[in-house]
This record gives structure tokens, sequence and C-alpha cells, in this order.
């Protein structure tokens, strides 16, 4: 059968042939484009997701280190003046640094529970300085106490920095 018999087959033919001809839409160009572009985003914002969970672990550990250092705090607030004796670590450019061999007398390691794995302990290496700052006549002065901790043992990376806080002690 030819177009010229059927009359209606030619009509259908021609309103085919132009709604495919009349759509507009997306090429395949322009979804591989899109595509690409979509890729990117997403691979940028998972490699972000990475970064975040490191930072957010190094907080954590930041935030248990300076428990432990705390814990040493106060037990060294608490003693009397005349019974903190000068010495410890030297500062350097303010800090306690963990590079060198620990002063039996003015380390100490604190176990505090690990939350990620319930039932175990995580040990804190702290270090602290004792100095005077201040003498005054008779009883009066003023001591410097400097304590740091840092996460010791296991697989944990030493090349992060140690938490540290400092009080100053009145006689």
């Amino acid at each position: 059968m030819s177009d010229d018999r059927n009359p209606k087959l030619t009509r259908a033919v021609g309103l085919a042939k132009s709604r495919w001809e009349n759509q507009s839409g997306f090429t395949m160009i322009e979804m591989m484009v899109a595509s690409m572009i979509l890729l990117i985003g997403v691979l940028s914002v998972a490699s972000l997701i990475g970064s975040a969970v490191s930072t957010n672990a190094v907080a954590k550990y930041d935030t248990i280190a300076l428990s432990a250092a705390e814990m040493v705090m106060d037990d060294l607030k608490g003693r009397q003046y005349s019974t903190l004796a000068d010495g410890g670590y030297t500062l350097t450019n303010g800090l306690i640094s963990f590079s060198t061999t620990p002063i039996t007398a003015y380390t100490s390691t604190v176990s505090l529970a690990d939350s990620n794995n319930i039932g175990n302990t995580m040990n804190f290496e702290v270090r602290w300085s004792i100095s005077t700052v201040a003498t005054g006549t008779g009883a009066n002065g003023i001591k410097r106490i400097v304590v740091a901790a840092r996460r010791a043992g296991g697989n944990w990376k030493s090349n992060y920095p140690p938490v540290q806080i400092s009080f100053l002690k009145a006689s």
C-alpha cells in the first residue's frame, strides 16, 4: 500500500513526524555535561565528609585530653603552696614539649573511658611544670602551674599537638 492510496495513514505519519520534529529537550551532550557537573559536586562533598570525620575525632580526643589535664591540675591546685616545688618541664615558646624524656615527678598517665569501645580505656600522658613567677616578702608569692596532656600509646598519631592549661597559685 502506498501513501497515495490511504490518506489516513499519510496524515498519521505526517503528524507523528511533526511531533518529533517539534519536540525540544536535552541532547545527549547536555545530559553528559550536567552529569559531570553533578558528579564533581558529589565527589567534593564526599571528600569533605572524610575531612570532617577526621577533624571531629581529633577534637574529641583533645576534649578528653583536656579532662585528663584538668584532673591533674585540680590535684596540683589542691596542694599547699609550700609543697609545690619548682621544676618539671622547660617551656618552649610557652609550651611543654613531649619530645623529651619524661620526668618522673612531673609526669602522670591518666586512663579515661573510651566512648568508642565500651569497657576499654584510653591512656593520656600528662606533663606539668611549676615555676615561681613572683616572690614577695614573707609568705607572699605566686607560682605558675602549666599542665599539658596528649593521648599515649596505640596507633594514635603523636604529631597532633597536646592540649595545655595554666594556673597561677598565690601563697
